[in-house]
């Protein structure tokens, strides 16, 4: 298969096309060929060196179809759509390739309406924003909440998590006239719960 493999620690130009080993899944995993993979803060993090042995194929986020089975596995099948996150501790290599494998546990259906690249920008989000509102914070309906950075990844989905548990009210910032935009009109935040400031980028 080919990926895009990291050769050095740095910069974007030791990214490197290559071909490499597909992927067969161990028993308890499925192979599932990409065809999106997501980018998350993580990766370039990652990409600026972390003592991981290199060569390196970055990428937690995908989305794909199920390909092959590994023994055992039976609640998935072959062909079927599906996005997941793929933890370094748990897979064959990242979501920046042509397959990857991965114990189903961590795919889910893709769900109706989205298109692979939509899905591939959504776990590693949704499951940092669900640790926040949901784990960590323990949001319950009528609580208010204050949240900044909510136009970002993780904001835009711990928003809208915050908003069907019933945070009332959600008080949000904007750095900008196109934050404040996106929130009202998108995100749905009501204009005067949206505090703006200037915009020193």
């Amino acid at each position: 298969m080919q990926a895009i493999i990291l050769t050095a620690f740095g910069s974007s130009e030791h990214f490197r096309l290559a071909d490499v080993p597909t992927p067969l899944p161990r028993p308890g995993e499925v192979r599932v060929r990409v065809h999106a993979a997501g980018f998350n803060p993580v990766d370039y993090q990652t990409r600026q060196g972390s003592g991981l042995t290199l060569p390196l194929i970055l990428g937690l986020d995908i989305a794909g179809t199920i390909d092959a089975l590994g023994e055992g596995v039976s609640d998935v099948r072959v062909g079927e759509p599906v996005y997941g996150y793929l933890p370094p501790s748990h897979r064959s290599n990242g979501g920046y390739a042509e397959y990857a494998c991965v114990p189903p546990a961590f795919l889910a259906p893709l769900p109706p309406g989205l298109s692979f690249a939509q899905a591939a920008a959504l776990p590693v989000a949704s499951l940092t924003a669900y640790q926040c509102v949901v784990e960590d914070v323990k949001l319950v309906a009528g609580q208010p909440l204050f949240m900044t950075g909510a136009t970002g990844g993780v904001g835009t989905m711990a928003l809208q998590m915050a908003k069907m548990l019933g945070a009332n009210p959600i008080i949000t910032t904007a750095g900008s006239p196109a934050s404040a935009t996106y929130l009202r009109e998108v995100l749905g935040v009501e204009s005067h719960h949206i505090l703006q400031y200037p915009d020193r980028s």
